[in-house]
C-alpha cells in the first residue's frame, strides 16, 4: 500500500519513470549492497549501481528543458554516489559473534549506573546552565543548545565507552554491524518549550507526527540517554516499530534518494547554495519542491517526512497507533538503529529535557581518527 499519497509534497508533476527496468534492477543492486557478506561483492554491485543511476537520471533529464533541473539531477547523482562510496569504504565483515538484540526490534532500553550518571551530570552542569541562559534570551535553535566537541565531550565519551563495554552493549552493536564499534561521537543537548525548530506551522499537516524521521547514515547506530527525568510533556523519544519497513513500501532507491536529496544546496560550491540555505524545510522551497516533484514516483522520497504528513490520513493514524514513547528517570537510555527505525524526540510542551545523543562508529575508522584530531 502506498502511503506516500498522505504526504503533502508528493504531488507528482512528472511522467512515470521510462526506464523501469533500470530502476527495478537498481533497487535489487542497492539491496544487495546492504546485504552483501564480502567486500568483492560490494564493489561489483556498487559499480553497476553507478552505471544504472547515470542511465536513469539521463532519462529523467529529458522530461524538461530547464537547465537548473539538470543541475539538480547532477547534484543528486553525486550525493547518491558519495553516500554509497562512503558506505562501502567503511563497511567491514570482521566481527563473527552473533547477537540478535538489535536485529529483532532495532531498539532496546537500558539504564546507566548512578555513579557514572552523576559523573556525566557534573561534567555537563556548567554547559546545561549556559544553555538555559541562552534559552531565556530566545536563543533556542538546536545549534544554540547543543555541545558536540571539546574536552568535556571527550570525557563523557570515555565514560560511555567504558560503561557500554562493561555492560555488553558494544558487543551487541558490533555483532549487529558485523564489525567492531564504540562511541565515536556525542552531543549534549537541552530541549526547551519555546523552541520552534521542530514545528511546521502549515494548516494542512499533522502536529501529531512532527519530526518523525529516519537518520541519514546507515553505519551509525545511536543512543539517547536522558540526563533529566522525562515524561509525556518534556520531549520523550518516540519510536514507530515496523511502520517504515512493513507498511510504507519504500524501495531501496527511494530510500537512498530520501537520505540525500535534502543535502542538495548544502555545499557552498553548489549552484543552489544561496537559493536553499535559508529554508527551514527544503521541500517547502518552491524551486526545490518543483524539481523534487519532477522526479518519477518510483524514486521520489524524503526521509524527514513526519513534518509533512497530512491531517486525518491513514499514515497519520498508523504512526499514532504504533508510537512507543520512552519515558523514564535520568539515566534511562535506548540503543537503536535510527536509519531503519522511524523515530523522533525533544518536542517540549513544558519544563525542559537534557539528554546525550550518542553515536556509535566503526572502531578507529578513518572518520573517527579525523574526529579525534579536531575534536
Amino acid at each position: 500500500m502506498n502511503y506516500l499519497k498522505d504526504i503533502i509534497y508528493n504531488q507528482s508533476i512528472s511522467v512515470p519513470g521510462k526506464n523501469l527496468k533500470n530502476i527495478a534492477e537498481t533497487n535489487e543492486l542497492i539491496d544487495k549492497i546492504y546485504k552483501a557478506n564480502n567486500i568483492k561483492n560490494l564493489y561489483e554491485y556498487l559499480n553497476k549501481v553507478k552505471k544504472n543511476i547515470d542511465i536513469i537520471f539521463s532519462d529523467i533529464a529529458k522530461i524538461s528543458e530547464d537547465k537548473k533541473f539538470v543541475i539538480f539531477l547532477n547534484e543528486l547523482n553525486i550525493l547518491i554516489v558519495n553516500y554509497l562510496d562512503e558506505y562501502v569504504s567503511l563497511k567491514k565483515f570482521n566481527y563473527q559473534e552473533e547477537d540478535n538484540s538489535l536485529e529483532n526490534k532495532l531498539y532496546y532500553f537500558g539504564d546507566i549506573d548512578h555513579q557514572l550518571l552523576n559523573n556525566i551530570i557534573n561534567i555537563s552542569h556548567k554547559h546545561l546552565e549556559n544553555f538555559k541562559k541562552k534559552a531565556k534570551l530566545g536563543l533556542t535553535s538546536r545549534e544554540d543548545l547543543t555541545l558536540n566537541r571539546g574536552r568535556d565531550i571527550r570525557k563523557i565519551i570515555k565514560i560511555l565507552n567504558k560503561f557500554f563495554e562493561k555492560n555488553g552493549d558494544l558487543k551487541k552493536i558490533s555483532s549487529y554491524m558485523k564489525q567492531e564499534y564504540n562511541v565515536g561521537m556525542c552531543a549534549l543537548e537541552l530541549s526547551v518549550p519555546n523552541s520552534t525548530w521542530w514545528k511546521n506551522d502549515s494548516n494542512f499537516v499533522s502536529d501529531k507526527t512532527w519530526y518523525a524521521h529516519l537518520d541519514q547514515e546507515k553505519l551509525y547506530p545511536k543512543s539517547i540517554m536522558y540526563l533529566s527525568d522525562v515524561n509525556e510533556n518534556n520531549g520523550p523519544t518516540s519510536f514507530y516499530p515496523k511502520v517504515y519497513s512493513n507498511y510504507m513500501n519504500i524501495t531501496p532507491l527511494q530510500d537512498l534518494i530520501g537520505r540525500v536529496v535534502s543535502n542538495i544546496g548544502n555545499n557552498k560550491k553548489s549552484f543552489f547554495y544561496n537559493i536553499f540555505k535559508y529554508q527551514k524545510f527544503k521541500v517547502e522551497c518552491e524551486i526545490f519542491k518543483f524539481f523534487f516533484c519532477m522526479l518519477p514516483d518510483e524514486i521520489r522520497f524524503e526521509n524527514h517526512f513526519g513534518w509533512f504528513i497530512k491531517k486525518n490520513t491513514r499514515l497519520e493514524d498508523l504512526l499514532v497507533k504504533n508510537e512507543i514513547k520512552m519515558l523514564g528517570p535520568s539515566g534511562s537510555y535506548v540503543v537503536f538503529d535510527g536509519s531503519k527505525l522511524l523515530h523522533r524526540g525533544g518536542l517540549i510542551k513544558e519544563n525542559f529535557r537534557s539528554a546525550l545523543q550518542i553515536v556509535f562508529t566503526p572502531k578507529e575508522s578513518f572518520v573517527v581518527k579525523i574526529l579525534k584530531k579536531y575534536f
